[in-house]
């Protein structure tokens, strides 16, 4: 790889996000269930929006939200006429935050912003970063906004849902697994694989991991795999052939087979589409 794809590969994994998703962008309405290492929070703006979060589905109303923790899995649909601000955030910006809320979860996810968080959201965030941010490096008045603005949501989050221990045993595992996959996910992984290098019976890994997650291991994957080759796709002008191998795949047939299970279009159209 040479420097100019290497810097480009680097600048991919944003440390803050800010995105406007419709029904009608399909960004989300096609994407699979899906984990971040960060910390993401939706929104619904206008209409309503069906969230799956650990396979248990919720809908959300104009004005409700979800704050989704690191490795939690998730897929957000919007109806139609649907507005979703989605907002993801690298823990590094938010440690506080994160260990206040580390091995506990919401025991009903769904809640409302006060009216003065709501606000500061919309007259502050949405003009400082728009409806299609994203970025690893920030001005200072940049990092001020992002940290005030999820802890406040973290502030009101705390105050109006009931957390509860996270069921551990179950939840360690499936993060364990799922950071492992983060880290690894271009080499030829199998769970076998991945319960030899965690130290767990293959067994037990591949009941717990079937049970928390409700896909199997190649789905999940294959699903992280392509995600991140979409961003190559939308951001670089790399091939496709070297973006397929670059995130793991190993053939096209297989690359251009996941694309269009999960976005509904080759990489060649999706990368015109953008």
């Amino acid at each position: 790889m040479d420097d100019k794809n290497t810097t480009e590969s680097k600048s991919l994994i944003s440390t803050f996000t800010s995105l406007i998703y419709t029904e009608e962008n399909k960004k989300i309405g096609l994407s699979p269930i899906h984990f971040h290492k960060d910390m993401e929070f939706l929104l619904v703006l206008e209409g309503t929006a069906e969230v799956i979060l650990e396979q248990k589905r919720y809908v959300l109303q104009k004005d409700e939200s979800v704050l989704i923790h690191p490795f939690q899995m998730h897929r957000i649909l919007p109806a139609r006429s649907c507005r979703v601000w989605s907002a993801t955030c690298s823990l590094r910006y938010i440690p506080s935050l994160h260990n206040v809320l580390s091995n506990r979860e919401a025991k009903a996810p769904v809640f409302r912003l006060s009216d003065e968080i709501r606000n500061m959201i919309v007259n502050r965030i949405f003009p400082a970063f728009g409806n299609n941010f994203s970025n690893a490096v920030f001005t200072l008045q940049q990092e001020f906004l992002i940290k005030s603005c999820f802890y406040a949501i973290g502030c009101d989050y705390m105050e109006r849902v009931e957390l509860i221990p996270a069921d551990l045993q179950d939840k360690t595992v499936t993060v364990a697994v799922a950071q492992y996959l983060s880290k690894h996910y271009t080499e030829p992984l199998t769970l076998r694989q991945v319960a030899s290098e965690l130290g767990y019976s293959y067994q037990y890994l591949s009941r717990a991991f079937n049970k928390a997650i409700g896909i199997n291991f190649k789905e999940l994957l294959n699903q992280y795999r392509i995600e991140h080759a979409v961003e190559y796709l939308i951001k670089t002008e790399r091939s496709i052939t070297d973006i397929a191998y670059a995130t793991g795949f190993q053939s096209i047939r297989s690359f251009y087979r996941t694309c269009e299970k999960i976005y509904g279009k080759t990489p060649k159209a999706l990368r015109a589409h953008d």
